[in-house]
């Protein structure tokens, strides 16, 4: 019983994520703070802002082809109903966006 419901919970959790990215969502930045090892795998921590309030998430970056360097900035797409729900388009943030709308941007800046 706990594996199906853990099994139908995941998959749940999914669907729902996979639903609220098809809705209203913006770019914001995110920054990478942290690299270690968990389990095996690469991952990079990073944190974001949406609103004032601050979101944390971790990256497997193994595939990517190692760690993200520790400072560096990434856009990551959120859902606006929920930011806690976000995806990473995989592009890195130039120097020359210095600052960040407190609700993120509707697309991605140009790159510069």
């Amino acid at each position: 019983m706990p594996v199906t419901f853990g099994a139908g919970w995941t998959a749940y959790a999914s669907a729902n994520k996979n639903r609220l990215l098809r809705g209203e969502c913006r770019y914001t930045v995110a920054r990478v703070y942290e690299n270690r090892r968990i389990k095996g795998a690469k991952v990079s921590r990073y944190t974001y802002q949406v609103q004032g309030k601050r979101y944390e998430d971790k990256q497997e970056v193994d595939w990517l082809g190692g760690w993200r360097p520790l400072g560096s900035r990434w856009y990551v797409r959120f859902a606006v109903p929920d930011p806690d729900i976000h995806e990473h388009p995989g592009r890195p943030v130039p120097d020359s966006v210095t600052q960040v709308p407190p609700a993120g941007w509707a697309r991605l800046p140009p790159a510069w």
